[in-house]
């Protein structure tokens, strides 16, 4: 399987995961642990990115629906939708890079949980 082909599952599949069940980690979980020790490099940092970013927009989430539930209905309501367009538009973006086998798109508001491998 080439590379390109792996970057488009990858991002597919965390795009898919969080319009279906809004539990944005499982899919890239499985990539990453599928590929992380794939003899090309820029499919095992993709993975790990990605995962870096389903973790992120998970804790946002996560944020947002305690907001809703015990501050305010609107600003949660509010913060959900902002979240769900963001989600939406640079997954957009990110499996357009993708389906070009170019895998240096930075998703915004992403921690770096789990680090880069020393070599």
């Amino acid at each position: 399987m080439t590379s390109r082909i792996k970057f488009i599952i990858i991002s597919l599949s965390n795009f898919v995961t969080g319009l279906t069940s809004g539990i944005f980690i499982f899919a890239p979980l499985v990539c990453w642990l599928l590929w992380r020790r794939d003899e090309d490099d820029d499919v095992a940092d993709y993975a790990r990115r990605r995962l870096n970013t389903a973790i992120s927009w998970f804790i946002y989430s996560v944020v947002a629906v305690f907001i809703w539930n015990y501050l305010s209905m609107l600003i949660g309501m509010m913060l959900m939708a902002a979240i769900a367009l963001g989600w939406i538009y640079y997954f957009a973006l990110d499996m357009m890079r993708a389906a070009q086998g170019d895998p240096s798109y930075e998703f915004p508001l992403t921690f770096d949980f789990l680090s880069r491998p020393e070599e």
